[in-house]
């Protein structure tokens, strides 16, 4: 490898002829053990001598990941060196993936001739770690606004695939048309609910729900208008007979502190 940090460090001219480039992605997930990142390279059709070098988006391109000069033995950056290894076609692999292999590489080849290093081809491999949709950002759960002022939700999801997150207004049970048909769509691939000149009517619970293939994640938001009582228990029709006991059950919700009487 001394022989290969040499002749990187005397060769002081760099230029690019004819250089053929491509990029793919890659899909993988969290804790895969091994992920191959080809490069479809074919280094015995040079007879110079040649470098096969992969690079990170992460590291600007700057500095090698992981390098061969020839068929001499592969170096691997030290930060990598218990995590990717080159098979002998050049393709990278990566073991035990993690978010932060989540970037772009490039596969880089480079011939040497007469003390030059001309770069001939280059190919760039997206490895796309996917991941469940996780919250990012939330705004308050409980909101408490006047009458025709402006609310604002916001329910920011991450993920990869990018989550489709999906608003909801949670019926209430007397408005329900269909059993168990407690949600009534608002909108669709939006992180973000606006409630305009906002009434009694608009008054009640929301619901945000983020998903892509690999799961599904919810939130849920209440809204109160300052000042006015939402009753959730009204007094039900009841027979007794006389001398027994009755119970009558009546039940709100307000901003404000009840009393019943």
């Amino acid at each position: 490898m001394s022989i290969l940090l040499s002749i990187i460090n005397i060769c002081l001219t760099i230029y690019s002829v004819s250089v053929l480039s491509s990029s793919t992605i890659i899909d993988s997930e969290i804790g895969n053990i091994n992920v191959l990142i080809p490069c479809p390279i074919d280094r015995t059709q040079w007879t110079l001598p040649s470098i096969l070098q992969w690079y990170r988006s992460k590291n600007n391109y700057a500095k090698p990941i992981a390098s061969q000069f020839d068929n001499y033995p592969v170096h691997i950056d030290d930060i990598y060196r218990n995590k990717y290894s080159l098979l002998s076609n050049g393709s990278l692999i990566i073991e035990n993936v993690q978010l932060n292999d989540n970037d772009t590489f490039e596969c880089r080849l480079i011939l040497i001739d007469r003390g030059l290093l001309d770069i001939k081809y280059n190919y760039f491999i997206t490895l796309r770690v996917n991941e469940q949709p996780r919250f990012i950002n939330l705004s308050n759960s409980l909101q408490i606004a006047s009458y025709y002022s402006t609310v604002n939700f916001i329910c920011h999801i991450y993920g990869v695939p990018i989550p489709i997150v999906t608003w909801y207004k949670i019926l209430e049970k007397n408005k329900q048309t269909i059993k168990d048909a407690d949600l009534e769509l608002l909108f669709v691939n939006s992180q973000q609910l606006t409630l305009h000149n906002v009434d009694d009517r608009m008054a009640g619970k929301y619901r945000c729900i983020g998903k892509n293939r690999l799961g599904t994640i919810q939130y849920d938001f209440q809204l109160f208008i300052r000042g006015s009582i939402y009753w959730r228990r009204f007094p039900e029709s009841q027979s007794v007979k006389i001398n027994d006991s009755l119970i009558v059950k009546c039940e709100g919700e307000s901003s404000e502190k009840l009393q019943y009487q």
